[in-house]
């Protein structure tokens, strides 16, 4: 599903004691350290008419990650994938929700290629 405003602030809090090189590595350029609420809303906001979607990733109704698509190019049938954020590590449930995200972009879009 995609991120609701109300989830922002639990990226925020597992960024919390990061620094920057932490940041840089997930995010790219994409955020400013340190990230807040307010740079990801306006992001949010922004997504409706992007070229790129942020969605959520639950584990029985609570959020533990977020996934991109990025560089979204209907025209040529592909996208990037990035900026997997999560706060519960090693346990192997982002690679399952990689798989399953992977499985439902290439259903239920035109999008054949991910990169």
């Amino acid at each position: 599903m995609p991120l609701k405003k109300n989830q922002v602030k639990y990226i925020v809090e597992w960024n919390e004691g990061k620094d920057a090189d932490f940041l840089m590595q997930w995010s790219g350029r994409g955020y400013r350290y340190p990230i807040t609420e307010e740079q990801i809303t306006g992001r949010l906001v922004a997504n409706s008419n992007a070229d790129y979607k942020i969605y959520d990733i639950k584990l029985d109704e609570k959020l533990i990650g977020t996934i991109e698509l990025m560089r979204i190019d209907l025209a040529a049938k592909k996208a990037n994938i990035g900026r997997f954020d999560h706060a519960k590590t090693g346990k192997g449930y982002g690679t399952k929700a990689k798989k399953l995200f992977t499985g439902s972009v290439f259903d239920g879009t035109p999008i054949t290629k991910l990169v």
